[in-house]
């Protein structure tokens, strides 16, 4: 529903935009015209969103209400939220790593785009600088089931990036110098995840084997699944071992340093 009577003000402020497109949508949907069960996988998948959305939102109150919006056509979302500081940042990239894992559980991928900037963005009506960004780092620069942060905020992204614990993960660097928010994490570290995503990735790979350009999408996903799954381990260690301090009553204990 869309907030206003059309005279309110209709003012820009400072957001956090990330606009997403989901990965070969057209077939999907022409797909799922004899899928009944597909198309209830791509209800649940973009429903999943608004729970997300709500859970990450700040807390609403009749005095306060939020100010976290989303909007969803077809296969474009674009979620803001206020930038009242730099946690926001990192709130929205928690946001979209979560949506691209639960996404990809469900068999879909996704790319865009994160930035902030001025925005107006009410319901279904979201327009400003900051929206027109966020859509050419997706549209231009994503490429690959990514969803990529906007260089002008690396900075804020890379000091966030030093408070998040050691068996956490928050953002990847590519080979091309972007940072993304890193979604693949999640499955690495559960045995039933890894068998599901690594069959998808392999029979998408086999797929479209003859489709260079959707194939490249998936050759890189393979190569940053690899390293999900390398990375692992360690991390794994490492929240074992703070468990075991917990519980030993030395919550400051050792843990073990990751691989170099």
């Amino acid at each position: 529903m869309v907030k206003g009577d059309g005279t309110s003000p209709v003012d820009y402020s400072e957001r956090v935009v990330t606009f997403i497109d989901i990965l070969g949508w057209r077939s999907i949907v022409e797909q799922s015209l004899k899928d009944e069960c597909l198309r209830r996988r791509m209800h649940n998948a973009v429903h999943t969103l608004g729970a997300l959305t709500e859970k990450y939102c700040t807390e609403e109150t009749e005095e306060k209400p939020s100010e976290d919006e989303f909007s969803q056509f077809s296969d474009s979302i674009i979620i803001s939220m206020p930038r009242r500081d730099n946690l926001d940042i990192g709130r929205m990239i928690k946001l979209v790593a979560e949506f691209q894992s639960s996404m990809l559980f469900s068999g879909f991928l996704i790319r865009g785009g994160i930035t902030t900037g001025p925005m107006f963005h009410r319901g279904r009506i979201a327009f400003g600088p900051a929206f027109n960004r966020a859509y050419e780092l997706e549209a231009k620069i994503a490429h690959v089931p990514r969803v990529v942060i906007d260089p002008s905020i690396a900075a804020d992204v890379k000091r966030q990036a030093k408070t998040v614990p050691k068996h956490w993960t928050f953002v990847q660097q590519d080979v091309d110098g972007y940072f993304y928010p890193e979604y693949l994490m999640v499955h690495a570290r559960s045995a039933t995840a890894t068998r599901i995503t690594t069959g998808f990735i392999d029979r998408c790979l086999a797929d479209f084997r003859s489709e260079p350009r959707v194939l490249a999408k998936y050759e890189w996903l393979r190569d940053r699944w690899k390293e999900a799954q390398a990375d692992a381990p360690w991390r794994i260690a490492i929240q074992e071992e703070l468990k075991r301090e917990f519980w030993a009553g030395n919550v400051g204990g050792s843990v073990p340093n990751p691989p170099r």
